[in-house]
C-alpha cells in the first residue's frame, strides 16, 4: 500500500496504489472490483472499499474528492461546484509540493507525487505553503487517462524535479487566503462568507474584470497570467458588502463613455454573465439583485422595459426624451 497524503484526492490515491502494484488504475479496479470510473464519479461504497484496501481513513479520502450531486454539480470539501468547473481536462498543481513529495519518499517519484483536492478548484490560483502559482501539469481529454496520475507523472516527474515547471513566486493575496480558509471549513466575517463559495468567487472575478476599466480601456487585453489580480480587485470591494459594491458600480458608470454605451460595455463581462449565463441560478441571485437595483436607480428604464430577464414595473429615472 501507499500512505494517504494531506488533501489527496481518491483518484490520485488509487493511481498511486495501482502503480505500487505495477498496474494501471483501470486494471487495479478490474482485478479488485473497485472500478476506477466509479471512483471518479465519487461512488461512496467504492471509495470506502478503496480506503479499506489501502488501510487509510475513508473520511479524509472522501472529503477531498468531488462527489456528484443533483443539478450537474459536484460537492467538494463542503461546497457545491458545477461539474464542468471541477472535472476539467487541464490538471494543475504546485511543482514545489510535487518535488517535496518525491524527495520525502522512498517510492519512485510517480508513486510519491500526489494531486491535492484544492488544486481542482479553478478559483485557487496559488500554493500558500510555497507561494508558488499553480501551473499546468497536463491536459488530457479521456478521464481514465487524465486521472491516472502516476501514469502521467511517470513522464512528467523528471521535469518537475529539475525545476522546469517552476515560475516566479508571488505573495498570496487576501483572496487567496480567504478561499483557502473557506475550503478548509473556516468561515470569516466578510459579507462574502454569507454566500456560496463558487458564486462568491466568480463574482469577485467578474467585478474585478469590470474594475479594470479604471486601468485600461479594453479589459479583454489583460493577460491570462494576471487573472489572480482580478479576483483580488473584486474581493477587495465585495468583502465590505452591498454599499461598497454599489459605490464601485457607480465609479464605473462615472467613467467617460459614449451615450450609446449600455450596461454590457460599462460593466464588461459582469453584466453579461449575471444577466445571461447565471440567470435563474439562486446562488447568484444576491449579486444579480445588487446590479439590477443599481441599474434601475441610475438608468432611464420605464415600464415595459426588460432588465436582466425581468420586467421593469416602476420607473425610477427619466431621460431627457422620456421627461419631455
Amino acid at each position: 500500500t501507499v500512505p494517504l497524503q494531506l488533501r489527496e484526492t481518491a483518484f490520485s490515491y488509487m493511481s498511486r496504489l495501482a502503480a505500487r502494484n505495477e498496474l494501471s488504475a483501470v486494471d487495479l479496479g478490474r482485478y479488485t472490483g473497485m472500478v476506477f470510473q466509479k471512483v471518479l464519479r465519487g461512488d461512496p461504497e467504492v471509495m470506502m472499499m478503496l480506503a479499506s484496501r489501502g488501510g487509510i481513513d475513508g473520511h479524509n479520502l472522501q472529503t477531498w474528492s468531488p462527489t456528484p450531486i443533483e443539478g450537474l454539480r459536484h460537492s467538494f470539501a463542503g461546497h457545491a461546484f458545477p461539474s464542468r468547473t471541477i472535472l476539467f481536462p487541464k490538471m494543475r498543481g504546485c511543482p514545489v509540493c510535487l518535488r517535496e513529495d518525491a524527495q520525502g519518499s522512498d517510492l519512485p517519484a510517480e508513486q510519491a507525487m500526489t494531486i491535492k483536492g484544492d488544486w481542482l478548484i479553478p478559483h485557487v490560483m496559488i500554493c500558500l505553503k510555497h507561494e508558488h502559482p499553480l501551473v499546468k501539469l497536463w491536459h488530457v481529454s479521456a478521464p481514465t487517462m487524465r486521472y491516472d496520475t502516476a501514469l502521467q507523472f511517470a513522464c512528467l516527474s523528471p521535469s518537475i524535479i529539475k525545476g522546469d515547471l517552476d515560475v516566479e513566486l508571488r505573495e498570496p493575496t487576501d483572496f487567496d487566503i480567504w478561499i483557502d480558509k473557506r475550503v478548509s471549513g473556516i468561515h470569516g466575517d466578510t459579507w462574502l462568507d454569507q454566500h456560496g463559495l463558487h458564486a462568491a468567487s466568480t463574482f469577485c472575478r467578474l467585478l474585478g474584470y469590470a474594475l479594470l476599466r479604471h486601468e485600461m480601456s479594453a479589459p479583454s487585453s489583460a493577460h491570462e497570467d494576471s487573472r489572480w489580480a482580478l479576483y483580488q480587485m473584486g474581493f477587495d470591494v465585495a468583502r465590505h458588502g452591498v454599499q461598497a459594491i454599489r459605490e464601485a458600480l457607480q465609479s464605473l458608470q462615472d467613467l467617460p463613455c459614449s451615450p450609446q454605451q449600455g450596461p454590457k460595455a460599462i460593466f464588461p463581462l459582469l453584466y453579461d454573465r449575471l444577466a445571461h449565463d447565471h440567470r435563474g441560478d439562486p446562488a447568484y441571485a444576491p449579486f444579480s439583485a445588487i446590479l439590477r437595483e443599481h441599474l434601475l436607480e441610475t438608468w432611464p428604464l420605464g415600464v415595459g422595459d426588460e432588465l436582466m430577464g425581468e420586467p421593469v414595473t416602476v420607473r425610477s429615472l427619466h431621460s431627457l426624451h422620456t421627461a419631455a
